[in-house]
């Protein structure tokens, strides 16, 4: 609202907030054994975008009206144990309504699939991938497209470790050290390469 250091993007004191209105219907079967699955449509109308309107020195503008449209399936089948497997997969188009064009740096299919593997007690493995398809671009940027990409990421948590009340969790991000990038913002930003995490609590 009141940016005024930045040279190239100007505050707006009279803004209005984005507003987004919302319908979803949702499907879920619970009559197969261990298993749930669900179908979800939904419908979102966004009014009173906010965007740079280069026209108009750059300034932040309420401009536009985006409606996204879309559904999601998704099935999650119970193991022994505490175990199970979960897979969904979301489709969604966004278009921005004024100009009728696809809203940019927005992927039409998601995925994503898990395995939580509780081996005993004491022992949780719980890995997933997240599959993000290929980034749409604004129609004014020249650059290539986003390449679909899968991150995947696995954890291991451990609880009484040595002595009662103490826990421990290893992590591995993006295990697969893939290299993709997320168009969110005005600029393209690298997602994470493969990262370690350990982290050891004691509860007393």
């Amino acid at each position: 609202l009141y940016n005024k250091n930045n040279t190239s993007i100007v505050g707006n004191p009279n803004l209005k907030p984005e507003t987004v209105q919302t319908t979803e219907i949702t499907f879920i079967n619970n009559d197969i054994d261990n298993t749930q699955l669900s179908f979800t449509l939904f419908n979102s109308d966004i009014e009173d975008l906010i965007l740079v309107n280069a026209s108009n020195g750059n300034k932040y503008m309420n401009t536009g009206k985006i409606r996204t449209q879309g559904g999601k399936i998704e099935l999650k089948h119970e193991l022994s144990r505490g175990s199970y497997v979960l897979a969904n997969y979301s489709y969604q188009d966004a278009q921005n309504k004024t100009t009728n064009e696809d809203m940019p740096d927005v992927s039409k299919h998601l995925g994503y699939a898990a395995l939580n593997y509780r081996a005993s007690r004491d022992y949780n493995l719980y890995i997933d991938a997240n599959y993000r398809g290929e980034q749409t671009r604004a129609t004014s940027v020249s650059r290539a497209a986003i390449k679909s990409a899968t991150i995947v990421n696995a954890t291991l948590n451990i609880k009484d470790m040595f002595v009662d009340d103490m826990k421990m969790k290893l992590s591995i991000n993006n295990l697969l050290n893939k290299t993709t990038y997320d168009s969110d913002t005005w600029m393209d930003y690298q997602i994470a390469e493969r990262s370690f995490l350990a982290v050891l609590s004691y509860k007393f």
